[in-house]
């Protein structure tokens, strides 16, 4: 992640774009040129991260690309005229809205304890033998594990 760093850190990904996280978005788009900035959750850092992303033809014809230093094959540092506001960054980042890819609005909410019910369609389906069964056999059984917890539930 990049914190607190004042020139934009751009690394390639195979899309052929490249993407500068945080304060690095923030002076780029701020300073260089205005691009669609997202904010996403990443599981892995536990935490959220400013994003903008540009193509390398876009990157290229700008008449400050010059001025980038290539680091390594797949990453540029980008120097910005002034250093970036944290004040401002701050605010920036906190206006975006939050992309949780794959997950829910509901997914805020703490998770339920499983009982003891719900543990024993786990197992059921765990011992389910996908290798060796056919597609249809595999809907009889959430088919099947469907209605039980049903009945469960309006119990």
């Amino acid at each position: 992640m990049q914190l607190c760093k004042p020139d934009p850190i751009f690394h390639f990904d195979p899309i052929f774009h490249f993407r500068a996280y945080n304060e690095g978005a923030f002076g780029f788009i701020q300073y260089v040129m205005a691009c669609k900035p997202l904010r996403r959750f990443v599981k892995v850092i536990a935490g959220d991260r400013g994003v903008c992303g540009v193509p390398l033809t876009t990157l290229m014809n700008l008449p400050s690309f010059v001025q980038a230093e290539q680091l390594d094959a797949l990453t540029w540092r980008w120097p910005l005229v002034a250093p970036v506001d944290q004040s401002a960054y701050d605010a920036w980042h906190e206006s975006l809205p939050l992309i949780k890819s794959g997950v829910s609005a509901t997914d805020d909410a703490p998770a339920l304890p499983v009982t003891d019910f719900a543990q024993q369609l786990i197992d059921q389906l765990m011992q389910f033998n996908v290798t060796a069964s056919t597609p249809v056999a595999a809907l009889n059984l959430v088919a099947d594990l469907q209605r039980q917890w049903l009945a469960n539930i309006s119990a």
